[in-house]
């Protein structure tokens, strides 16, 4: 809960709806840190799982730990339990499958989770489109974060009422353009040679982000360069953007800034000139994916290069705020990046763009889809 800004907007709004909010998770801390009320936080005591223990014995794990939870959970005394994803709404479902005194269920999908995972096998699908498709049924609604994936879970399913869509918005930014200009100098002091121009990736520095596409761009951009903020996922992946700045001569213009808090974010985000979103659809959940970076721009008034994907592309066209290209061709990045620099008039119309995009596209006017959902729970 430390870092789940989406969930902490939702349970405000629980709360604004009238509802008392606990929350059941693996964090040990007695509070969600960052909410104006005081919501308890219940521990779930499950067992971290090492994937270096043996296989049949971190299966015996995983079933221990399920059992641990269904027990705890069957436990909560609760009209209603929202569940954000598909084994929390599994453990919830069995956890009262005998019990007389139901609680009303929400399936928080937070991403396509058919498609979410490139390891599963025939089998392992085939048990979550099992699972998934019977209790969306047994759900009141369910919420997914775009429109392509409310529609393909509706088709899929063959579901009478049409997922919610709650895109994942922040709070409207109050954006000080003099704290993001000091800010940018101080991220434009780190690198080790002359750059003028800051593009930016924010986020979580995994797999499928595109960042090894957009770094090779950089050699055909002089005076470009690329800031890298956010949490590493994973070490080696991480080193090796770092390895192909170095094979394309352009190690002294890419650099690391760790994560910061969301509160902080805009900072950081409104220091750069670009935002760059290409990410790659490696999963069909990707491919469908409307990232929370995109909204985070959008509220830091930071124009946009992101992939050709329909969720994404529906966004930057609607709403004039930037450029699109194919994911995976480094020529078009960097075509896109040189046409932002070089044609100020369309630059300065996406900036302009952005500062009304930023009145509907925040958490303010998004609430108000999860408020009206509220009420099938009456």
């Amino acid at each position: 809960m430390t870092s789940a800004s989406r969930n902490k907007r939702e349970l405000s709004a629980a709360v604004e709806a009238g509802f008392d909010v606990k929350v059941f998770c693996d964090d040990k801390t007695d509070k969600v840190a960052g909410m104006s009320e005081d919501i308890p936080v219940i521990f779930d005591d499950v067992i971290p799982i090492d994937y270096s223990i043996p296989k049949l014995k971190r299966w015996w794990l995983i079933i221990k730990n399920d059992l641990t939870v269904m027990n705890r959970t069957k436990k909560l005394d609760c009209d209603v339990l929202s569940c954000h994803d598909l084994s929390s709404l599994r453990t919830a479902y069995l956890a009262f499958l005998f019990k007389r005194k139901k609680p009303k269920l929400i399936y928080d999908s937070h991403e396509f989770e058919l498609g979410r995972n490139t390891s599963r096998g025939k089998l392992g699908t085939a048990m979550i489109k099992f699972w998934e498709g019977k209790l969306i049924k047994k759900s009141v609604f369910t919420i997914v974060v775009s429109d392509g994936i409310a529609d393909e879970l509706q088709k899929i399913y063959k579901m009478d009422n049409r997922p919610v869509v709650i895109r994942s918005i922040p709070n409207k930014w109050s954006i000080d353009h003099s704290v993001c200009d000091s800010i940018r100098k101080e991220i434009m002091s780190k690198f080790s040679s002359d750059v003028d121009t800051l593009i930016m990736f924010h986020g979580n520095l995994g797999n499928g982000n595109g960042i090894e596409d957009v770094i090779p761009a950089l050699a055909d951009l002089p005076g470009v360069g690329l800031a890298l903020l956010g949490r590493k996922i994973d070490d080696r992946l991480f080193d090796s953007f770092f390895d192909i700045a170095q094979k394309n001569g352009v190690e002294d213009r890419v650099i690391y800034l760790p994560a910061v808090d969301i509160n902080e974010l805009w900072k950081y985000v409104g220091a750069a000139d670009i935002e760059m979103m290409m990410i790659v659809p490696i999963v069909r959940s990707h491919y469908l994916c409307l990232p929370n970076k995109m909204f985070e721009s959008i509220q830091s008034e930071v124009p946009v290069i992101a992939s050709d994907l329909p969720e994404m592309v529906r966004v930057v066209n609607e709403y004039n705020i930037g450029l699109t290209c194919h994911p995976g061709d480094t020529a078009g990045i960097a075509a896109c990046i040189r046409k932002m620099i070089e044609d100020r008039q369309m630059y300065e119309g996406f900036k302009t763009n952005l500062a009304k995009a930023k009145d509907e596209l925040c958490w303010e006017c998004e609430k108000l889809k999860l408020m009206e959902a509220f009420r099938l729970l009456e």
